[in-house]
This record gives C-alpha cells, structure tokens and sequence, in this order.
C-alpha cells in the first residue's frame, strides 16, 4: 500500500473486509482507535417461551357442513342416548346426517368462550340446546328465534330435556329448526 493512502480511501476500492495484523496496528494508530474494542457480553441464557396449548375439543360428528350444536350434559360424554337420538331423527328431516354436524358437550368445558369455540369450528350454523349450553361471551340471544350473529345463523333453544314430552316446545323448535 501506498504511503498517501489512508484506510477511509481503501474502502471505496476494496469491497472486503480488512483486518489490521498486530504490526500493522501501530502505523495505523488512529484509524484503529476510533473502533474501541467490544468487550465479550457475558453469555446469555435463551429465553424461555412458553407455548400456549393449541385449543382443542372434543366432539362428535364430521362437522362436514359447519353446523355447530352445543348442549350440556352432566352425565353424558356428548348427549345422553335418547336426546342423541331424537337430535339425529331432527337433523335427518332437514338433510344433515351427523358427519354435518359437530355436538359439542359444554359441560366437559365450562371454562370455554364462544370467541374460543368459534375460531376452532368456523361455524356457518349454530345451535344451542338450552340456557346452560350458552358459552361465555356469547351475545344474548332471544330464545327460539333464528337470528343472525357475526355471519352465521344462530338459534337459541330449548334443551332436549325441556322439549321430550312437551309437545309445545317440541313444536316451537321444529318451527325454528326448519330456518336454520
């Protein structure tokens, strides 16, 4: 290297980095100075992120045509047997088999919010079987009245329990089911 050429020109012909040897240090006093050495950082631990469980539930049927039903049974894994039935024969009528369908009993989740059951099935359809199937955060809904909430229909109604050997309430939900 030339004498007249200081290490600012060098940079604008050469595109790699230079490295000063130890000898080189002293002539270069200046140039070096201006960069002051890092001293090492002390080793830092990752931190630990901790992951949020994916959400998930447990139900029954295909949910093929995202049509969400939610009841609430104490004593049952999804709907006790005869209210499965009855739901079954309900649907038949209206074109749906159970693959079309997703049961989901809010007894085994009643820390669940409907933001929560809504990002997980997409419904397009939903149903609710009685006061206690209402998950938290929910808008309120009249009962036994289809009505339309953030893009899907909804219907409010009574729970099989409340329906099996009450021909009125029976009616009443056949009424509103056949507009779902």
């Amino acid at each position: 290297m030339r004498p007249d050429t200081t290490p600012a020109q060098l940079r604008h012909f050469l595109t790699e980095e230079l490295y000063l040897l130890a000898a080189d240090k002293a002539f270069y006093g200046n140039a070096s100075a201006a960069q002051a050495p890092v001293p090492d950082a002390a080793p830092q631990e990752p931190a630990i992120v901790k992951e949020t469980p994916a959400l998930t539930f447990k139900y029954l049927g295909g949910n093929q045509k995202k049509m969400l039903v939610l009841c609430h049974y104490a004593d049952a894994e999804y709907m006790a047997d005869a209210h499965l039935t009855a739901l079954t024969n309900t649907i038949g009528r209206l074109g749906y088999t159970l693959n079309d369908v997703a049961i989901v009993n809010l007894f085994n989740y009643e820390d669940s919010a409907w933001p929560q059951l809504n990002s997980f099935f997409h419904p397009q359809k939903l149903l609710i079987l009685g006061n206690a199937a209402c998950p938290q955060g929910l808008p309120k809904l009249g009962q036994n009245q289809m009505q339309p909430l953030e893009g899907l229909k909804a219907l409010y109604t009574y729970s099989f329990t409340e329906m099996i050997g009450q021909k009125e309430n029976t009616k009443t939900f056949w009424t509103q089911i056949q507009t779902l």
